[in-house]
C-alpha cells in the first residue's frame, strides 16, 4: 500500500505512530515489507515469464546467490526510494510523480533492453547510469542470462 494512503487527515501515519515501537521502526517496517514483496514477486514472476514470453535464450539459474542478493538489495533500495518519495511528495502530486519520475525511470532503466544495446548512442549510454534501475536490470540479466552481453562488472 502506498504510504500516501496511510496518512490520515492529520497527515500522520496514526496506526504506526500509536504502536508501541519507536517511530523509525515504522519506516523500517515499510522497507522490510517492500523487500518481502519483491521476493514474493520474483518467486511468482520467474517461473511464469518463460510461459508468457516463450523460450528465453541462455536462461539459467546457475548464479542463484547473485540473483538472491540482487532481489534483496534492490527490494531494499527501491523500497527506501519509494518511502522517501511517498513522504516527500504531497498526495495531490502522486500522479505527477508517476509521470515525471517513475515512467522515465522504467523506460531508461534498461529493463526492456540491455545497457550494451545503447553503444550506438554514447550520450544516452552514459546518461542512463544515473538511474539505479540500470544496475539492478543489468545485475539480474547477468545472474539469469550470463551468456547474453550485459554491463561489464568492475
Amino acid at each position: 500500500m502506498p504510504i500516501v494512503q496511510d496518512f490520515g487527515w492529520t497527515k500522520e501515519i496514526e496506526d504506526r505512530l500509536l504502536a508501541p515501537i519507536p517511530t523509525p521502526l515504522a519506516a523500517i517496517e515499510k522497507i522490510v515489507a517492500g523487500v518481502l514483496q519483491g521476493i514474493v514477486a520474483a518467486i511468482f514472476v520467474l517461473p511464469i515469464a518463460p510461459l508468457i514470453m516463450g523460450a528465453i535464450p541462455g536462461l539459467t539459474f546457475g548464479n542463484l546467490p547473485l540473483l538472491l542478493l540482487m532481489t534483496i538489495l534492490s527490494g531494499a533500495a527501491f523500497s527506501s526510494i519509494g518511502l522517501y518519495l511517498g513522504t516527500a511528495i504531497a498526495p495531490q502530486q502522486i500522479g505527477l510523480m508517476f509521470s515525471v519520475i517513475l515512467a522515465p525511470m522504467i523506460m531508461f532503466g534498461c529493463a526492456y533492453y540491455p545497457w550494451i544495446g545503447l553503444q550506438h548512442i554514447p550520450a544516452m549510454k552514459y546518461a542512463v547510469l544515473i538511474n539505479p534501475l540500470v544496475y539492478v536490470s543489468e545485475a539480474m540479466r547477468a545472474a539469469l542470462t550470463p551468456s547474453v552481453p550485459h554491463m561489464p562488472s568492475v
